[in-house]
């Protein structure tokens, strides 16, 4: 986002960012709670909530942070995106296979 160049090229990559969240969100939620009901731990499913409405607020600190040090919108869409990039490695270590 923070190369979009034209209004055209940002309205299209936020449409393209917009339908794949959507469907990551669906299909994460599905397996997860799949994953939870199968270990009979159903009660843990609001946690899986919770974390996206702990990211986007984790989100709004990080656009915060990146304009109170001065940085314009596209800093803000790297700030994002450097972090997402950090928490797909965390991931990708602490869950098992």
């Amino acid at each position: 986002m923070g190369l979009a160049n034209s209004l055209g090229h940002f309205l299209l990559l936020r449409f393209v960012g917009g339908v794949s969240s959507a469907f990551v969100l669906v299909l994460a939620s599905t397996l997860i709670l799949e994953q939870l009901s199968a270990a009979g731990r159903s009660n843990l499913s609001a946690f899986h909530f919770a974390g996206v409405g702990g990211v986007i607020a984790l989100s709004a600190l990080i656009t915060w942070a990146v304009a109170a040090l001065g940085g314009g919108w596209g800093w803000m869409w790297y700030g994002g995106g450097i972090f997402s990039f950090a928490a797909v490695f965390a991931v990708a270590i602490l869950v098992p296979g």
